[in-house]
């Protein structure tokens, strides 16, 4: 997979120089690396882009202080069941929540899927903090 790599005092990342992956390669490429322990998440995030849910992660690599940047898109209709990476990574298990909060993207086999927020524009204006 490809990243947008830069040292850790960069103040600023061009978004559309971002390289976009499909999931599956994500998936195995973050999971992968997240194995070795020269690499931790630094932030996981999703946001909207025209007509898709684009996710930004930043890997951070201790041994060569670099930051890896990469990016997936699903549709916005699109109901995929994704493969949760929190199931082999706990340190991923926030940023998850926190996508399926806002977005309604679903992680499968992701332990304990509630929010963290429950803001006042999260995407299941149901959830309840008890359940």
């Amino acid at each position: 997979m490809h990243y947008y790599v830069t040292d850790n005092r960069a103040a600023c990342v061009p978004l559309n120089e971002i390289p976009t992956a499909g999931y599956a390669e994500f998936y195995e490429d973050l999971a992968e690396r997240l194995a070795d322990e020269r690499y931790h998440i630094g932030h996981y995030f999703a946001l909207p882009d025209g007509d898709v849910l684009r996710a930004y992660c930043l890997l951070l690599d201790d041994t060569e202080h670099r930051v890896l940047v990469a990016s997936y898109a699903i549709g916005y209709y699109d109901t995929p069941l994704l493969p949760s990476l929190t199931a082999r990574h706990p340190q991923v298990h926030p940023f998850e929540r926190e996508i399926t909060e806002r977005y309604g993207v679903r992680f499968a086999d992701m332990p304990w899927n509630k929010p963290l927020r429950f803001p006042f524009d999260r995407y299941d204006r149901s959830s309840s903090i008890y359940n």
